[in-house]
């Protein structure tokens, strides 16, 4: 969510420069803490350059990041009230960016070492590029970016959506302008801006070159720019980014020019070496959306290529099926395309002489599965698009003993309304695969539920959410077997036996026969599964018992040598979503824990804890605070500024928490404590200075 331009702030009372009295809560409460971190970052390292302040108060400078942006703050004040305001010419313009950060920090360094900071004047000419940087437009990231805006930052390298800019005011006037003196001032500008005289003599070079020599150019751009080595980081802003414009204005320009078939031989190249390439980038996926852009337009020009329709069709599919990576959103153009169903039934037939042609697969090969189940996903696609829908469940029939892709051909007879023929299937499914591949068999397991319950036998369904929640005991799963239960009939006496479980890690027993799941395959002797609890521990089951096929393999770590596990940490989640602190604060002391008296000094973290002080603090009020408290003395210990960081909130929780029960003092003792006890770190003594409003430039 985007942040007000004018958040305001509380000041302390000031005689002096009314900078002095910000602190660290103001900045933090204006830019956001990870902002704020990147911002002090910048002015340690001396980022800031060349800082002076106008006659009325406003600062200005330049901040060195990707590249050197010019930056305004504003503070302003009002009935005790002060707002703070950025300009930047950075891409985030708007607002606290960490270069604004940087610039309050630089100019509060200033006051606190006597230095003399010179008058900014209106000649400057930072005051313009400023604003003619937040006037042509506001960065989308800086429209719809997140609370630390700043981090939205889109690479220069990368082509942005045209805008409209101030220039195009201009227009009326250049287009009246006689021809030599266009030249002349174009010409002027050439020799003035070395970036207009690179594009103006491209443009020549384009305007020149045979279409020959352009395929030859691109040719090489796509081996040039497809081999470097790609890496970027966002925290120092260094690294290397490959700029694809050049290509993709080559690419236009080849369209345009009619050589449509040579760009579809550019693009396969260009695909290829662009997989590759993004498998290795270390960037946050701006080479493969330059790449993407590319890949635009060499789908356009399958259009308009000479290729026969079917040709077009099937070199599209090739493309969007063939890489692990998604650079083919302009695909669409021709996926979309209103072709005959004829053009259809012929890309179904390839594709069906194509998975003909393809060796017996191996299902230990999970390769070469994935490439026949990839055919037959585009077999079936095709298929239904040329209005043969009666081949693609046979076609899925033949192909699930195949690949075992049998959750795919059940949810095709749900969908059909085929309830039987989907049991059959997913029972053969969890038979023959279910113990090489457990997440299939647990998907065929959910769709034996789905089938059940539209047969609206709850029992079954139940029986299925009761194994379900035993092999992952949570709230959640509590909550759909009592559902199924109620349906059942049976509410209270499974929910009584589901807590038991929890408690004692036993499992309930099955007094009834097995379950109305129905096999075609004689079952698996009980004799080879591991033997459940004896019936009398507990209170009575009243499901009945499913099929051997549908209850998973018992793991090892399922049956300790001392016993059945208990599940203390599901108990204590269901105590807090029912708000009943006495049986939190009950299964959270009969849950291990870490090593005290530091419970998080081993990069854990302590969010159940937190939730835990968080659910008794009204009722117990002591608990609370001794857990908060074990929570900083956890993050401290790892001596690491974002621990610290971390540790901020349960400061302020201690501190409304004594202040909620009037014992202020000794909140202001713990406080002190903390800064005697860990003086030497200075990150630390910083973030405790934000949660007493100290100021930054201090007393």
């Amino acid at each position: 969510m985007p942040r007000k331009a004018d958040k305001s702030v509380s000041l302390m009372s000031s005689t002096s420069d009314p900078w002095a009295d910000l602190a660290w809560d103001d900045l933090e409460a204006w830019s956001g803490s990870r902002s704020l971190e990147r911002g002090r970052n910048y002015q340690r390292s001396g980022h800031v350059q060349k800082l002076g302040r106008s006659a009325d108060g406003v600062l200005l400078a330049w901040v060195q990041g990707t590249h050197r942006y010019a930056t305004t703050v504003e503070l302003t004040s009002a009935s005790g009230k002060a707002a703070l305001k950025s300009r930047c010419s950075c891409p985030v313009g708007f607002d606290a960016c960490k270069h604004a950060v940087a610039v309050v920090l630089d100019y509060l360094a200033a006051l606190k070492e006597g230095r003399a900071v010179p008058e900014a004047g209106a000649d400057d000419r930072r005051w313009g590029l400023v604003e003619d940087a937040t006037e042509d437009a506001a960065s989308p990231s800086s429209e719809e970016g997140d609370d630390e805006g700043d981090d939205a930052q889109p690479s220069p390298r990368v082509a942005q959506p045209a805008r409209m800019s101030k220039a195009e005011k201009l227009r009326p006037y250049v287009e009246k302008m006689p021809p030599a003196e266009l030249t002349a001032l174009v010409l002027e500008l050439a020799d003035t801006y070395p970036r207009v005289r690179r594009d103006l003599t491209e443009r020549n070079r384009l305007a020149h070159d045979t279409d020959a020599d352009l395929v030859k150019r691109a040719r090489k751009e796509v081996k040039r720019l497809t081999g470097e080595q790609v890496y970027y980081n966002r925290w120092s802003e260094e690294g290397n980014l490959p700029d694809y414009s050049g290509l993709q204005t080559l690419l236009e320009t080849l369209l345009a020019r009619g050589q449509a078939d040579a760009l579809l031989d550019l693009g396969k190249k260009l695909y290829e070496g662009g997989q590759e390439q993004i498998g290795t980038t270390d960037d946050e996926g701006e080479t493969a959306e330059a790449i993407s852009q590319c890949m635009n337009v060499v789908f356009r020009a399958v259009l308009a290529s000479s290729r026969a329709d079917v040709d077009k069709l099937l070199y599209t599919i090739d493309l969007t099926s063939a890489g692990e990576f998604d650079i083919c959103d302009g695909a669409r153009v021709v996926l979309e395309h209103a072709w005959p169903p004829e053009v259809w039934s012929r890309a179904a037939d390839d594709f069906g002489r194509q998975l003909n042609q393809l060796p017996p697969p191996d299902l230990k090969d999970f390769s070469r599965n994935y490439r026949r189940d990839s055919l037959t996903f585009q077999l079936a696609d095709c298929l239904g698009r040329a209005g043969r829908e009666a081949e693609i469940l046979p076609l899925y029939e033949r192909e699930a003993p195949i690949t075992g892709s049998y959750v795919r051909l059940v949810r095709e007879l749900l969908a059909a309304d085929r309830p039987e023929e989907a049991r059959r299937w997913a029972l053969e499914g969890i038979e023959k695969v279910g113990k090489q591949w457990p997440g299939i068999a647990k998907e065929l397991t959910q769709q034996l539920r789905a089938v059940a319950a539209q047969q609206q036998d709850w029992p079954v369904v139940a029986a299925i959410r009761a194994e379900e929640f035993f092999e992952h005991p949570g709230v959640r799963g509590l909550e759909e077997l009592q559902q199924a239960a109620d349906k059942a009939g049976c509410g209270p006496q499974v929910r009584a036996a589901a807590l038991h479980f929890l408690e004692t890690g036993v499992r309930p027993v099955a007094a009834t026969p097995t379950a109305g799941v129905s096999r075609t395959r004689p079952r698996r002797p009980a004799a080879k599964r591991t033997t459940a609890a004896p019936a009398h521990a507990g209170p009575p089951w009243p499901l009945p018992a499913l099929d051997p096929a549908l209850q998973p393999e018992r793991r090892k770590s399922d049956s300790p040598a001392d016993g059945p596990r208990p599940h203390f940490d599901v108990l204590l989640d269901l105590a807090m979503a029912e708000k009943r602190p006495d049986d939190v604060l009950r299964w959270f002391d009969k849950m291990d824990k870490p090593a005290r008296p530091h419970a998080y000094s081993n990069w854990g973290y302590p969010t159940r804890d937190a939730e835990v002080a968080d659910a008794v603090a009204d009722t117990h009020p002591e608990r609370a605070l001794t857990i908060y408290r074990q929570i900083v003395a956890g993050y401290i210990d790892r001596t690491s500024p974002s621990a610290y960081d971390a540790a901020l909130p349960y400061l302020r929780k201690i501190q409304a928490l004594l202040q909620q029960l009037d014992r202020a003092a000794e909140w202001e003792t713990y406080l002190a404590e903390l800064r005697e006890t860990h003086r030497r770190k200075r990150r630390l003594l910083d973030v405790l200075d934000r949660i007493d409003r100290r100021r930054i430039v201090g007393d």
